[in-house]
């Protein structure tokens, strides 16, 4: 039986070492390239550190009416990563081409709001979003649940309100949990558990989260 020879494959740059050079040359080659492509190419300067050329190549490819809600979003996320949260907003304020925000613009922003612990600020992005016809979604409320603190009773009903049970996965489920223990708030579970039952998530839980239940 012949052996099996090994192909010399060249050794693939990993992506967090590519040069702002090396993604330069790359955005040369995209031009004419479909949303996917553009999209793919922004998240990898946003992988590689390469936010200055992200911003650049965005605004390329915006002012010929290149990018998507997915492309913003990626800029976003890159500008709040950097501490840039008042770029981030500026931007989600007026997107290119007639863009509307979508509920994951306005978790990159939320998320970094909660890591200030601005609570005004956050309530006041939610109502923003709302007012946009922008609903909230599991993740939003998750982010939300886990700024809380001992003293943020009224808030947590605040945030109870958004929860879709109809939506809820083992994730927000597990946040609500942990929300309503940290607040001192342990009565707003049992209607939540009685809910929850009706809807047939508790047959779906992992082991942890009903030891989170039992303790």
């Amino acid at each position: 039986r012949t052996p099996r020879t090994k192909k010399n494959t060249p050794p693939t740059t990993p992506r967090r070492s590519r040069s702002s050079a090396q993604l330069a040359a790359e955005a040369k080659g995209l031009d004419g390239s479909s949303s996917h492509e553009i999209n793919c190419f922004l998240e990898a300067c946003g992988q590689a550190g390469q936010v200055p050329l992200l911003e650049e190549q965005f605004h390329r490819f915006a002012a010929r009416g290149e990018v998507d809600v997915v492309s913003c979003n990626t800029l976003v996320k890159a500008l709040v990563r950097q501490g840039r949260l008042a770029d981030a907003a500026a931007l989600v304020s007026q997107l290119p081409n007639g863009l509307q925000p979508n509920v994951v613009t306005y978790n990159e922003l939320l998320h970094a709001l909660v890591l200030q612990k601005d609570k005004a600020k956050c309530w006041a992005l939610v109502d923003e979003m709302r007012g946009q016809g922008v609903e909230p979604s599991p993740v939003t409320c998750s982010i939300l649940l886990k700024s809380l603190e001992r003293s943020d009773a009224g808030a947590l009903e605040r945030c109870l309100a958004l929860v879709d049970l109809q939506a809820m996965d083992e994730v927000l489920f597990s946040s609500v949990l942990e929300a309503c223990v940290r607040v001192n708030q342990l009565q707003r579970l049992a209607p939540l558990l009685e809910k929850s039952a009706c809807l047939g998530l508790l047959d779906t839980l992992s082991a942890p989260t009903y030891g989170s239940l039992i303790k």
